[in-house]
């Protein structure tokens, strides 16, 4: 099954990198966990698959990851 965690990011996190900001809401432990799961294609963003680890340039926005169990 898949485990699928959703949030709506609703603070300033323009201009960070992905992988930090899965880090700081709490979807991975450590910004080298969080490029695992965007290497796995696991990270959705407006429910968009994001594959690199890019800066984000948004302020709004729904960001969802999940994982196989």
């Amino acid at each position: 099954s898949i485990d699928v965690d959703n949030r709506e990011i609703k603070h300033i996190c323009s201009g960070l990198k992905l992988s930090q900001i899965l880090k700081n809401v709490g979807f991975a432990p450590s910004t080298t966990q969080a490029m695992k799961l965007i290497q796995a294609g696991a990270v959705y963003i407006n429910n968009v698959k994001v594959v690199e680890n890019m800066e984000v340039e948004e302020n709004d926005f729904i960001l969802k990851a999940g994982k196989l169990k």
